[in-house]
């Protein structure tokens, strides 16, 4: 069934502006074959309000997709932004009476998050080298908070995924040296397991907001957050360049983007100090693993 977003919005914007408000701007900000991103403002009872709607454009098979529920998305944004992620506030999440579908509200966050503006901008020259820094910091209190009880979050392990890659890389009948070492040193050196941590899924250029005077201003888009037994395959993720994914170009100044992942001190959650260099402030002891 099609859905008329602009006049959801309008209802949306007295629901939650109160009776007066009134929708201001409605802007569709990017789409692609399953999700939707609007930004709308409207003015209410206690002022303009700058906000950002997500929505899920068609239906969600939660037992053959590898994302999760908007309205879990929701949930785990405002669990780990309780425990001090940087992460836009959840403003509402929708129900059938809002007639948008399957979708929640953020208050919108300024910033940048396409690579090439971050790594070329002259408006973040200032802050670009301490923004790896900063990508580490951000991850520790999310690595750092509880798995929420009651939500639908799917458990990844690293030899499950070690399969899945292998799988689909023999599938494709290719013969690739480096690929065909990759695999067999990857297995000879699967780490233990530890207890299941959360994880962001997708931590990447596209899904961080930049400012160019604060640097880091929100972790987004946490459709693929799962909860994880070795969770130490997606702290290496994000170092990876090329495409849109990894954080290119924000290893400048730094030896590697893992060896300069220094995060904050304890908040509790993951080991007392890193496997690899002994600190207690490495990023890898979050995830029971090593820098080395």
């Amino acid at each position: 069934m099609e859905v008329d977003v602009r006049q959801g919005l309008e209802r949306l914007a007295v629901r939650l502006g109160g009776p007066e408000a009134r929708l201001a701007q409605a802007q569709r900000l990017s789409g692609g074959a399953s999700m939707e991103t609007w930004g709308f403002a409207f003015e209410g009872a206690v002022g303009p309000e700058s906000l950002i709607l997500r929505r899920r454009s068609v239906p969600f098979d939660p037992e053959n997709s590898r994302a999760i529920s908007l309205a879990t998305e929701a949930a785990l944004i405002q669990a780990t932004g309780a425990n001090g992620a940087k992460v836009p506030g959840v403003r509402h999440v929708c129900d059938p009476d809002d007639g948008l579908g399957e979708a929640y509200v953020m208050v919108r966050v300024e910033g940048e998050t396409l690579g090439k503006k971050i790594v070329g901008d002259p408006r973040f020259d200032a802050v670009r080298p301490g923004l790896a820094r900063q990508c580490g910091a951000a991850l520790v209190p999310i690595h750092a908070t509880p798995p929420p009880l009651g939500l639908s979050l799917k458990t990844v392990d690293g030899v499950a995924e070690l399969d899945r890659y292998e799988e689909v890389y023999r599938a494709t009948g290719a013969e690739r040296p480096i690929l065909e070492l990759a695999f067999q040193y990857l297995r000879k050196h699967i780490p233990e397991p530890v207890r299941p941590t959360l994880l962001h899924g997708d931590f990447r250029n596209g899904n961080i907001m930049f400012d160019p005077d604060l640097g880091v201003a929100a972790v987004l888009d946490w459709e693929l957050a799962p909860s994880a037994i070795r969770p130490r395959i997606w702290v290496g993720y994000a170092p990876i360049p090329g495409g849109s994914g990894g954080l290119t170009g924000l290893s400048a100044g730094s030896a590697t983007m893992r060896t300069c992942w220094l995060a904050t001190p304890r908040r509790g959650g993951g080991r007392s100090s890193c496997r690899g260099c002994g600190s207690g402030r490495c990023w890898a002891r979050y995830v029971g693993g090593s820098c080395a």
